[in-house]
């Protein structure tokens, strides 16, 4: 029996292949691939964990464009069960906002024409922002259209989409039959709510249909029995201590500051359970919206994986000892019966004008350049001793392997570079679940 074929194009870090080859193994499927990217690092990642898709590292390193579709494979090379592609998504994706774009990065969907028409692929995926179905022409100048202006480098409202139609005659007319959908990756066991565009084509000569997979998971966990959706709090390492937001040598910003106001305000409550923040954008609707709590996924994550910070509280014991800090997550130490409980809860007091104590479940006062707000006592837990302890907020980031868990890579999995570029590599890859969801949906047809 022949071997499974599959083709990985814009292969990135391999979250794509980690997807596929979880699929083919779960199935007892013997298979051989080869993936493609122009960045070294990324296909060194590769290497490193599927040394058999990269059997030759400067073949694999290259871009696309410049591969010849029906020379991949030695023997039939024209025989390709599954080409896989994730087009670079930046230059159409509104995270861009209104900054110019490539038309170069923006064409990348047609270097896959040739792809299919060189070979008998039987499915083509393609992965990549849901923008991309209004892809079309830049404006070449600054342009006002109905009263508001647009700049040269941005696409042209009026003619949205007329690119993408094009591109999906084109394949078309290549002999296959399309379909898209839009799959959140939470849906599928990720611990992100990445969602994103999903292309299939089937070839119409192979005589099979297009499938979609069926979620595995909800975000309301009663829906026709699907699990609950993987919360961020599954994947992050909370023995990795925060730094605390206050008495900065160089104080957090005004919006950082507002992000976790904002996050106070919607999910601390009584008991101050711990939200995540994520730092990107800085209009009013994208600071009130930047706070999410830990019972869901991770937000989707962006190529610079340096967006979401962890807010965490915890008790601290502010007159001495050498156990300082409890989790609110965790049980308060001992108590005897002669104690009495209070409700631990932060409150904040500006260092400026004098300002007064204000609870969580108000606004900050104005924040003043110099960032100088303080935290207080407010309600405190008093102990036998005299022992008392007060609230803190802590901050950091997430680190690369609390982001590739959160993703969908396993555990053992590599990434080459530093921590920049892995953070890239894990920012830019598919997530696993849902290329193994489509790639399983397909080997049971």
């Amino acid at each position: 029996m022949d071997k499974f074929r599959f083709v990985d194009l814009f292969c990135g870090g391999g979250g794509s292949i980690t997807g596929c080859i979880d699929a083919l193994n779960a199935a007892g499927v013997k298979y051989e691939g080869r993936g493609y990217n122009h960045w070294d690092i990324a296909i060194k990642t590769i290497q490193m964990n599927y040394p058999e898709i990269i059997p030759d590292f400067a073949r694999a390193c290259a871009p696309i464009e410049s591969v010849i579709p029906d020379e991949i494979f030695a023997d039939d090379p024209q025989r390709i069960d599954v080409i896989w592609a994730s087009p670079s998504c930046t230059h159409h994706s509104i995270a861009k906002g209104g900054k110019p774009r490539s038309n170069q990065l923006r064409s990348q969907p047609e270097y896959l024409l040739p792809y299919i028409r060189l070979t008998k692929c039987r499915r083509l995926y393609v992965e990549n922002v849901s923008e991309l179905e209004s892809w079309g022409p830049l404006l070449d100048k600054d342009t006002k259209i109905k009263g508001k202006l647009y700049k040269a480098g941005t696409p042209d409202p009026r003619e949205a989409g007329k690119f993408f139609d094009l591109w999906i005659r084109e394949i078309k007319a290549s002999g296959y039959k399309v379909d898209l959908a839009y799959m959140n990756s939470a849906d599928y066991g990720a611990a992100t709510s990445r969602e994103r565009l999903i292309i299939q084509a089937v070839r119409k000569s192979a005589g099979e249909k297009i499938i979609w997979p069926e979620p595995s998971h909800s975000q309301y966990s009663d829906l026709f029995g699907y699990k609950p959706w993987r919360s961020a709090a599954e994947i992050i390492d909370w023995s990795i201590p925060g730094k605390s937001i206050f008495g900065r040598k160089k104080p957090l910003c005004e919006n950082t500051i507002r992000r976790i106001e904002a996050g106070i305000k919607k999910y601390w409550g009584a008991w101050a359970e711990p939200f995540l923040i994520v730092l990107r954008g800085t209009s009013d609707d994208q600071l009130d919206y930047s706070a999410i709590p830990l019972s869901s996924p991770l937000p989707t994550i962006t190529t610079s994986c340096a967006h979401v910070a962890l807010i965490r509280p915890f008790l601290t014991r502010y007159n001495g000892g050498d156990n300082r800090n409890h989790d609110v997550n965790s049980p308060v130490p001992c108590i005897d019966t002669s104690n009495r409980y209070g409700l631990i809860q932060p409150l904040f007091i500006p260092q400026h004008g004098g300002g007064t104590v204000k609870p969580v479940s108000v606004p900050l006062s104005t924040i003043a350049t110099t960032g100088s707000i303080g935290i207080v006592e407010g309600r405190i837990l008093v102990m036998p001793d005299g022992q008392r302890y007060k609230m803190d907020i802590t901050h950091r980031m997430l680190t690369t392997k609390e982001l590739a868990a959160a993703t969908g890579f396993p555990r053992d999995y590599r990434f080459a570079g530093d921590d920049t570029a892995m953070k890239k590599q894990i920012g830019n890859a598919v997530c696993p679940s849902i290329t193994s969801a489509l790639y399983k949906a397909f080997l049971a047809a």
